[in-house]
Order: structure tokens, then sequence, then C-alpha cells
């Protein structure tokens, strides 16, 4: 079983937007096996809903709130 439990990086980023295709998050890290957490607050540039899009090669979770989706 995976152990995401050591940070080996923290940053802080203006936008979430990557695609790191084949590559790291930072070169510090292995471009596998890998996981990242945002968290914070999203300030939406407009009024109305708000729709997040992931993809992941090997899943992919989304949590606002309480809830997960």
């Amino acid at each position: 079983a995976e152990d995401f439990t050591n940070v080996r990086l923290t940053r802080i980023d203006a936008n979430i937007d990557f695609n790191w295709g084949g590559a790291a998050p930072d070169a510090s890290l292995g471009t596998d096996r890998f996981s990242v957490r945002w968290v914070g607050q999203i300030e939406a540039t407009v009024t109305g809903d708000v729709t997040f899009v992931l993809a992941a090669d090997d899943g992919a979770r989304l949590w606002v709130g309480d809830t997960s989706g």
C-alpha cells in the first residue's frame, strides 16, 4: 500500500492549472508515485456555477468543503 503521509514539498500556487505529462510537479520529486494536495481557498472570477475538472492516469479525488466528488 502507498503511504502519502510524508510531506516532501510545500509551496504556494497562484493558479491551479497543471499538465505535468511525464514530468513531476517539482524536480525534487520522481516522475511517478507522487500525490498532490492543495489546501486553501478558491476565488471564482465570475458569479454562478463553477466547474472543477480533474484528469489523472492513476486516480484523482476532489474535496470541496466536506463534499467529495
